[in-house]
């Protein structure tokens, strides 16, 4: 389960951001912006057994953004050079309180009590110190992510 990452920059053996080798492997995306345009499909593998809550991907087909299966209309997500979100994102308040850390990558809380989709809460205070992206360690809201290895077994 991934919960408020940040997944971007990221491919792997397969040529995908996320691959799932085993059909009985359920991978639960809440809160969470996958957005790797430079590969062919965002997930590959066992697709059927992937849930998006409140997460933000890409269409495969027309390039649009999707949050959850609804289509943005919209090839931008928002993105700044980081993958924190711009004041404009669409995934600025769309994700979901059900399931979410106290705090984002930088340790700040919600301020305005709705929760974005990503790593990042949209705050003019936010810094980018500490954040690795692609088959690196990133931080994301509570724990250290290896995704080295983004095969999914």
């Amino acid at each position: 389960m991934f919960i408020s990452c940040t997944i971007a920059g990221n491919t792997s053996a397969n040529g995908n951001a996320i691959y799932n080798s085993r059909p009985s492997n359920q991978v639960v995306l809440v809160n969470t912006l996958l957005w790797n345009p430079g590969t062919s499909t965002e997930i590959g593998g066992s697709t059927f057994a992937i849930v998006f809550d409140h997460s933000l991907t890409r269409d495969d087909l027309t390039g649009n953004v999707l949050i959850g299966s609804v289509n943005q209309l919209t090839m931008n997500p928002g993105l700044a050079f980081d993958y924190s979100l711009l004041a404009a994102s669409v995934a600025r308040d769309a994700g979901t309180l059900s399931r979410y850390a106290a705090t984002d990558l930088d340790g700040e809380t919600l301020a305005d009590g709705l929760k974005d989709i990503g790593a990042r809460t949209n705050s003019p205070t936010v810094t980018t110190t500490g954040f690795l992206t692609g088959s690196r360690v990133f931080r994301a809201r509570t724990s250290l992510l290896d995704l080295t290895t983004t095969v999914i077994t």
